[in-house]
């Protein structure tokens, strides 16, 4: 056999062998797509506002274990959302490998004409060992996917157009203006609500009505409200919008009509929703009305009500002058009292600022004592009852009045005061409960 015959088998075996490898390469663990049953109605476009399902697969090699998360990407001009929480589960054999399948779904609604990318979603998920094997958390990326979206030709020049199989638009005014009765003067207002209901659309797919803003109106617009319903598996979509218009000048007015455009995908028809423009009339309201209006009038306090009111301060002024002594004394005597208990000067203590005043605070405290000898000092006085800490500290304030700029802190010196003041009384309580006769009980009473 030729050399180049040798050389044309190698290379056609090589070639096999790639061919082999790429039959048997293991599958993506995720992968994006459109579901087969949705089919575009042009080629490869979808319509603006039209639902398109993705599919979202994940692989695991024996079983699940725990959920599987995402991270949806936000994408310019579109709304995608998850449909359901729960996965469809199944069984799959990939060139001889049987692999558990979930397949997740979400909607995609283009909301304008022109080519959509959905970058790579992020999927989490976590896959059961095999026995005697832990599970294993993972983190896989889908590849990206194009879409195409456009208006049908019967939709052009539309901005923002709904495709749907159904849908309703319900108008509520209040008050009514269709009613002859009422009338409109300046100051006034009327409440507009619009609720729009689509089949197959999320509420936040629903396109925003635009509201025109007539001279002499103020028009007060609420935040939309979204709601989405789902009856055996299908869903509607709600958005309500309530408008709000406010009269401020007299005159004629128009509120303007409300066109809706959607495009029934089952019909393959344009379907046009108008709701009624309002005619009204309004007037300058009475008390804008005449410049001569009067000052609005003070109301009068009646005479008999007042000289009652001054006679009863005619008499407590007299009473105040007549026993000021009495009143003052009254007010004053649990001040003094207070004054004068040995808590109060104690308490200066506490309040002292500086060495100098807490040393004069203690002394006014120490007076306050029946038992206390003229002369004697705190510290001859507490050694009765033990207190070494309190001569130390009282030595330590005697160095800061003599030094100002020491650091000094008097913490430890209320501490031990306390101490002392707390023993002194309960020692004053057994001495008086001591002295007291002890009075026995008469042995026949009558």
């Amino acid at each position: 056999m030729s050399p180049i015959k040798h050389l044309g088998w190698f290379i056609i075996l090589i070639l096999h062998g790639l061919g082999m490898l790429s039959l048997h390469a293991a599958p993506e663990p995720v992968r994006l797509f459109i579901a087969e049953s949705s089919k575009p109605p042009k080629e490869n476009t979808y319509w603006v506002g039209q639902k398109i399902p993705l599919i979202v697969e994940v692989l695991a090699p024996t079983h699940f274990s725990g959920p599987t998360r995402f991270s949806l990407p936000d994408v310019n001009g579109a709304v995608c959302y998850r449909a359901e929480q729960r996965a469809v589960v199944m069984s799959r054999n990939i060139d001889g490998t049987s692999y558990s399948v979930q397949r997740h779904e979400f909607y995609f609604y283009p909301l304008r004409p022109g080519s959509f990318r959905i970058p790579p979603i992020s999927v989490r998920y976590g896959i059961a060992g095999r026995p005697g094997e832990k599970a294993s958390d993972h983190q896989s990326e889908t590849l990206p996917l194009e879409i195409q979206a456009d208006l049908p030709d019967e939709a052009k020049g539309i901005h923002s157009l709904i495709s749907t199989t159904k849908l309703q638009i319900k108008e509520t005014w209040n008050p009514d203006p269709t009613k002859k009765t009422t009338t409109w003067a300046t100051g006034n207002s009327i409440k507009r609500t619009l609720r729009i209901s689509a089949e197959d659309v999320p509420g936040m797919a629903l396109p925003h009505i635009t509201i025109e803003e007539p001279p002499g109106l103020r028009v007060y617009r609420k935040r939309a409200q979204i709601d989405d319903s789902v009856n055996r598996g299908a869903l509607t979509g709600h958005r309500t919008d309530s408008l709000t218009y406010l009269f401020q000048e007299a005159g004629d007015y128009t509120l303007p009509a409300i066109t809706i455009h959607w495009w029934n995908i089952e019909q393959n028809k344009l379907n046009t929703i108008t709701l009624p423009e309002i005619n009204l009339t309004v007037v300058q309201a009475p008390q804008h009305a005449s410049s001569h209006a009067k000052p609005p009038q003070s109301k009068t306090v009646p005479w008999l009500t007042l000289s009652w009111v001054s006679g009863v301060l005619l008499v407590l002024i007299f009473f105040l002058i007549r026993f000021q002594a009495k009143i003052t004394s009254w007010i004053q005597c649990p001040i003094q009292h207070y004054r004068h208990r040995e808590s109060a000067y104690f308490k200066r203590i506490t309040l002292a600022p500086t060495a100098t005043t807490t040393h004069q605070a203690i002394q006014q405290w120490q007076q306050k004592w029946t038992k206390l000898t003229p002369g004697q000092t705190l510290e001859q006085w507490s050694r009765p009852h033990a207190h070494d800490n309190l001569s130390q500290e009282l030595q330590k304030l005697q160095y800061a009045i003599v030094h100002p700029g020491s650091d000094w802190n008097k913490t430890e010196l209320i501490k031990e005061l306390s101490l002392l003041r707390k023993q002194i009384k309960q020692q004053d309580r057994l001495t008086t409960n001591k002295s007291k006769p002890f009075k026995l009980k008469p042995l026949n009473p009558k």
